[in-house]
């Protein structure tokens, strides 16, 4: 009988042991799972994991996106970083893809007699010059348009020139070559929302005369702005009418 409340005993002492929780050192702490974490670009480390900024991805968000900023800010460039393949979504996904998108590259242009004359009228203008952060800008005082075909009344279609800026190297290439500047005139429909933009490659060679006497005037950073009413000129007189190009535009 001894023996039978011996063994009894022991059972209920080892099934108590079994219940009880194991003391530990109330001074250890556990590991701290981001202490052989890095989390880059701003990232911060939660459990281990890395909590990565916008614009930012990966395990250490070491990845960037490259349109982000292109995205957020609806700007653009040529490069990576908000380059052509990033432009679709600036153009908040309308479809801006193929040959209908720049930059394009226009391969065996040919002259075209039958497209209308295009005819560029001038009036005295201002100057300001405005740094856009991804072009030069100089706007203009209304009074210089161009004539592109007819209205459906049978009159002459006119387009205000409001801007005029550039691109270097240029935007877009003719049989896979870039010049080293562009411009871009931005004309108005005067009557619905339609614009046209004459592109005008620039080649190097001798100091242009027009274009000299604004290089000490040119903003140098973003949202700088140079405005002087003494400087003054006429766009059309540094524009030669002719024929438009019939393009065959190329990805």
């Amino acid at each position: 009988m001894k023996k039978h409340r011996t063994l009894f005993i022991f059972t209920a002492l080892l099934s108590l042991a079994l219940l009880v929780p194991a003391c530990k050192d109330d001074d250890e702490t556990p590991a701290d799972p981001c202490a052989t974490v890095t989390c880059e670009n701003g990232g911060t480390c939660a459990d281990g994991t890395c909590f990565c900024p916008d614009g930012f991805s990966g395990p250490n968000c070491e990845v960037e996106d490259p349109c982000h900023e292109a995205n957020t800010n609806n700007e653009w460039g040529y490069d990576d970083f908000g380059g052509p393949a990033c432009w679709n979504d600036v153009c908040c996904g309308t479809g801006c893809t193929g040959d209908h998108q720049s930059p394009i590259n226009i391969v065996g242009a040919v002259p075209n007699s039958n497209l209308p004359e295009l005819l560029l009228f001038g009036s005295e203008t201002t100057t300001k010059i405005v740094h856009k952060g991804h072009t030069i800008e100089f706007e203009q005082l209304p009074g210089t348009y161009l004539e592109y075909g007819e209205t459906e009344n049978g009159l002459p279609a006119q387009f205000t020139l409001g801007q005029f800026h550039f691109h270097a190297k240029s935007e877009h290439q003719v049989d896979g070559t870039h010049a080293p500047l562009e411009a871009h005139m931005v004309c108005r429909n005067v009557w619905k929302n339609e614009y046209i933009v004459l592109g005008v490659m620039i080649e190097e060679g001798a100091s242009n005369p027009f274009l000299a006497q604004f290089v000490d005037h040119l903003p140098t950073a973003a949202g700088q702005e140079f405005e002087e009413e003494e400087l003054t000129y006429t766009p059309s007189i540094y524009y030669l009418p002719t024929k438009a190009i019939s393009p065959t535009p190329a990805r």
